[in-house]
């Protein structure tokens, strides 16, 4: 299982990626987290919009193939840090 986000600002067409945090799959609920820093220079303090992903690469006929299995959106504040 991996966790990706990206957030967007002014155009939701061009998203920054911020990473992705792998998650182990236990069979029990938990609050998953992706943190990290985008380094882009149009980004910038003020309104933005946030989308998370959760999947898995399944191997099917040999190929692993994105599975999805929750994503998020959320607006939110960006802030410098």
């Amino acid at each position: 299982m991996f966790i990706s986000s990206s957030v967007s600002q002014d155009s939701p067409n061009y998203k920054h990626g911020i990473g992705g945090t792998r998650a182990v799959c236990d069979d029990a609920e938990h609050r998953r987290e992706n943190t990290g820093k985008v380094t882009s220079e149009k980004l910038k303090p003020g309104a933005a919009h946030v989308e998370a992903t959760i999947m898995e690469l399944r191997s099917t006929g040999g190929l692993p193939l994105p599975s999805f299995h929750a994503t998020g959106q959320q607006d939110i504040n960006l802030t410098k840090a």
